[in-house]
């Protein structure tokens, strides 16, 4: 996916639309413009992803919502999936993710819906299905 960020859209994070350069750390995601006005970083969800699943961080938590930012997922492997679940098993939302290491929730449902106050389920599992990763967050409806 083809992204394009100003200072605008990117909420003052990048600090000038007159970049000169860039670079990429594929480890962590992160792209560094140089501009007229200085050096800015922005992360993105094109970090490298792990050869294999370890222990998944699941931020901010606890989840906020309504909240302009998702839930982060990271430590996923190549072309991962996920489901979050409610403390029960039942399905809450399936969701693909960009590819690399880092997944994102919104805190809805399928339906669209924000979700209830309370703890929820992160699966983590690959294409094939045969790894899997689990991670918690507890959610606050304000």
């Amino acid at each position: 996916m083809l992204e394009t960020s100003t200072v605008q859209t990117s909420n003052g994070r990048l600090i000038s639309d007159e970049v000169r350069s860039i670079a990429v750390d594929p480890m962590r995601g992160t792209v560094y413009f140089g501009t007229d006005e200085g050096l800015a970083g922005l992360t993105t969800p094109a970090a490298a992803p792990q050869a294999s699943f370890g222990e998944l961080l699941v931020y901010p938590n606890p989840y906020l919502i309504p909240s302009t930012s998702p839930v982060t997922v990271d430590g996923l492997v190549e072309n991962s999936s996920l489901r979050i679940l409610t403390i029960d098993g039942a399905l809450v939302r399936d969701l693909a993710t960009p590819g690399g290491r880092i997944g994102f929730w919104d805190g809805k449902d399928e339906q669209g819906q924000d979700v209830s106050s309370g703890i929820y389920l992160v699966v983590a599992y690959s294409d094939d299905g045969a790894s899997v990763a689990n991670g918690k967050i507890a959610v606050i409806r304000r």
